[in-house]
């Protein structure tokens, strides 16, 4: 160790001793307020040597150890970094490994401890939220050199093209940490539901290469596949032979601590009691499986779960299991004469319960051990990489520690030794243009239930310019996407040539894509149709339920005598009498109206485009016909907003978005009517106004007379209306009683019969938050009577004014709050 100023030195006289405390240095980090020193201590027991960390710091941090070993004339230094925290607070190394100190004289310890922020040896990978099992696989992988060159002579598919494009990608930022790709690759994978869900890495592992086989099958055959050689001898003295394959070897740890005793018991003779000889019936026969073929890369899953059917809870067995870092199957060959050599190439460790935790990995690249830990990679020593990981007690804490080795990946010896030129990396030579190509994006509409919904347009969707308003969500994909993967748990329908077709692989163009859950049944998109009063407004006779999958017609048309269903088509309607006749895609109304009603109607909007008047900064529906002209189309604006004659020569359209001018300035107000109703939500329909600024309440009303709009049907007949303005949430109502007063501007306007005592109802959460807006009703003396009038089943509750206490009412009290007062009725 050169010499420096930032040192700790202790000499140990005893096999038993603990050092003073020391500081670790802050080299460059303290100046600049982002570290602070580590508090330490040394350890000698009999030949263990042990670094204690002292400091109360929860977050792992990465301190870089510099330690010299002293005896005499002998010396053996060390040069590692490790992450410490008040959890991971202590690291031990035997030094009977170094085969050069007396552990019975003096011994001298020089040490330097700094905290850093250390660079990555090689590229890490990003954790998208819980992909730490992915991200522990996909480094192993990475640096598997022979399966990283099949990989990439292989033929592209789909999940090898992207597998390939990230690893390359990997390659060309060796200290940085992958993202973009690495997201890429994991959002494909169609059984990763959410990249916020943990799993378990071997689980993953499986699913993974059969995608891999699937496309590539030389590829997981070469590397991970090898073979057992089972025999059945009977007690009939017949000898049954047969061959299986096998990607790894899960070893269960019971009593056995060690991979070597629960080896041994993986391959020990089986008696099994009853046996079908085919040529003897039955029979008793011992089953001796041994290795036929040893694969490439040997993956060994150390089985650390269990499930607790008693306490029905998931269980992780922390235990002590040693593994070698060179592994003989000889021993369990079928050939006695073979030798099946392995190296350690991984240790995949979890840290944590078997609830929840952290999967990261030990490789070894070069003849070294570095740690790939999500973003970070940082050179290990071999005493972290394997020793550290066997589980256990902490034999200076006496805890047991809370992680251990879960899945041990080896290498053949004779493949590890022959790659030791390269340094263990795999580059390509040539770099073929499918990895560096950039994506081709296009962008397309996702229709599901929950935007379909509502919708009253005629056909499958709104689509264009005719109904901007509803804009769906969007996914852009790329030659490098899989759209199953994307969308997971549903199945895409996707207009083709008049018809919908199921999308399974590649979208056909940019037509939107609507979204059904999976499961059987016909996939149809529902619609219902009733004869009310409509408006050109919000023509709302025709409404879509949503996306959905049948199998009766029932669920159609219920049990309800007279409800029929009707398949819409481009010429008109066509009653559906029999299940069989539905199509794929079909879209389905049902109704009890008349057929030529229905027919008449979904005509009707055909003939029609959804227009947005934009008034100052408010954007006013209008469902006009198609082929209107500028004087035509100004008409029927001042016909449904009962506004002043527009200007239009000075409008400008974008799309279906006409900005309309006016000779005077104006107002918008929404209007709703309320007769005979007590609930706004009752309401069948807001409609917009354009009048002028200087608009009085007679006016108003006599404008609303003119009207021929059914959703104010209400208003022609009476001699009398009330006007009020209300506000959302809000329990002040503005009564408009003169003629000559000026329409209030904002809110709701509601019109009604002429009140003659108006009573404020607000109605509440069960927090007593004022929902929706209020409405006014004709007083009455007593609760009870209010409640009978308006059949009020909830709590009634009386306010007199801002500020004051809400008190709940009973039944026999009198309706009697002042001016200001109000009732709250809970919904």
């Amino acid at each position: 160790m050169a010499k420096r100023s930032d040192v700790f030195k202790h000499t140990f006289r005893l096999k038993k001793e603990t050092s003073p405390e020391f500081e670790s240095a802050v080299a460059g980090l303290r100046a600049e307020g982002r570290a602070q020193p580590g508090r330490f201590r040394l350890h000698l027991r009999d030949h263990v040597f042990c670094i204690e960390f002292m400091s109360k710091q929860y977050r792992e941090s990465p301190f870089q150890v510099d330690v010299l070993f002293a005896q005499a004339e002998k010396e053996h230094e060390m040069a590692f970094s490790f992450d410490f925290s008040t959890f991971s607070n202590t690291f031990y190394f035997d030094l009977k490994k170094t085969n050069k100190f007396d552990t019975n004289k003096e011994l001298s310890i020089t040490i330097c401890i700094n905290k850093t922020n250390p660079t990555n040896c090689f590229c890490g990978l990003v954790n998208l939220g819980a992909t730490c099992y992915i991200n522990s696989l996909l480094q192993t992988m990475r640096y598997m050199f022979h399966f990283q060159k099949e990989l990439f002579e292989a033929e592209d598919g789909f999940y090898t093209t992207n597998l390939k494009r990230l690893f390359y990608q990997m390659s060309t930022n060796p200290s940085g940490a992958e993202r973009t790709l690495s997201s890429h690759f994991v959002h494909n994978l169609p059984f990763v539901a959410s990249v916020s869900e943990h799993q378990d890495v071997h689980e993953f592992s499986k699913l993974l290469f059969d995608r891999l086989e699937a496309e590539n099958k030389s590829v997981i055959k070469n590397n991970f596949e090898g073979a057992h050689k089972i025999v059945f001898s009977c007690d009939c003295g017949c000898t049954v032979e047969k061959e299986e394959s096998f990607q790894d070897i899960s070893l269960q740890m019971n009593r056995s601590q060690s991979l070597a005793e629960s080896m041994a018991a993986f391959f020990e003779d089986e008696a099994i009691d009853e046996f079908r000889c085919e040529t003897h019936g039955a029979t008793a026969a011992t089953k001796s499986t041994r290795v036929h073929r040893g694969p490439r890369y040997l993956l060994v899953l150390v089985g650390r779960f269990s499930f607790d059917w008693e306490s029905n809870s998931p269980l992780k067995n922390n235990g002590h299991f040693s593994y070698p870092p060179e592994l003989d199957l000889g021993a369990f060959c079928a050939d006695s004469a073979a030798s099946e050599r392995y190296a350690l190439l991984s240790t995949v460790v979890h840290a944590g319960s078997a609830s929840q935790g952290h999967f990261y990995a030990f490789v070894r690249i070069g003849g070294r051990f570095y740690k790939f830990n999500d973003e970070a990679v940082t050179e290990a020593t071999e005493e972290e990489a394997v020793d550290w990981n066997f589980g256990g007690e902490n034999a200076f804490t006496g805890r047991t520690k809370k992680f251990s080795a879960y899945c041990l990946v080896y290498e053949k010896k004779a493949d590890y030794e022959n790659k030791a030129e390269s340094g263990g990396i795999f580059f390509l030579e040539n770099v073929p243009e499918a990895l560096t190509r950039e994506p081709v994006t296009e962008t397309v509409a996702v229709l599901d239930s929950r935007f379909l919904s509502g919708a009253f347009c005629p056909g499958a969707y709104a689509t264009g310019a005719d109904y901007a308003a509803r804009r769906p969500q969007t996914v852009e994909l790329s030659q490098f996407d899989s759209l199953p993967s994307l969308i997971r748990d549903k199945d895409a329908y996707q207009m083709q040539n008049g018809r919908f077709e199921k999308v399974t692989k590649n979208i056909g163009g940019t037509a939107p894509l609507v979204l059904v859950e999976k499961g059987p049944g016909t996939f149809v998109i529902l619609k219902t149709f009733q004869e009310t009063p409509s408006c050109s407004t919000c023509p709302e006779k025709l409404k879509t339920v949503g996306a959905t999958r049948i199998r009766r017609l029932e669920e159609i048309t219920g049990v309800e005598e007279g409800i029929g269903a009707f398949r819409e088509q481009a010429d008109g309607v066509e009653r559906i009498e029999r299940f069989d006749d539905v199509r794929e895609g079909d879209v389905l109304v049902a109704t009890a109206c008349d057929g030529s009603l229905l027919g008449d109607y979904v005509e009707f909007l055909r003939k029609r485009r959804c227009l947005f008047v934009q008034v100052g900064d408010q954007q006013l529906p209008l469902f006009a016909e198609r082929q209107l002209g500028q004087a035509e189309l100004a008409q029927e604006i001042q016909r449904t907003f009962l506004s002043p004659l527009p200007l239009l020569s000075g409008g400008v359209a974008t799309g279906n978005l006409l900005r309309v001018e006016f000779d005077e300035p104006v107002n918008v107000f929404y209007v709703g009517s309320l007769f005979g109703r007590l609930n706004v939500g009752a309401i069948p329909h807001v409609h917009p106004f354009v009048l002028p600024a200087a608009a009085t309440r007679a006016d108003f009303v006599r404008l609303l007379r003119r009207s021929t709009h059914p959703c104010l049907r209400g208003v022609y007949g009476l001699d009398s209306i009330s006007v009020m303005q209300t506000h959302r949430q809000v329990p002040a109502v503005t009564v408009v009683e003169n003629e000559t007063d000026l329409m209030p501007v904002g809110g709701l306007i509601v019109v009604r019969e002429r009140l003659t005592d108006p009573l404020v109802v607000c109605f509440i959460d069960s927090f007593r938050n004022i929902v929706d807006y209020p409405i006014v009703v004709e007083r009455v003396k007593t609760v009870a009577e209010f409640r009978r009038k308006y059949m009020v089943l909830g709590r009634i509750f009386r306010k007199g004014g801002v500020g004051d206490e809400c008190v709940e009412c009973g039944d026999d009290e009198m309706v009697d709050m002042g001016e200001k007062g109000y009732l709250l009725v809970e919904q």
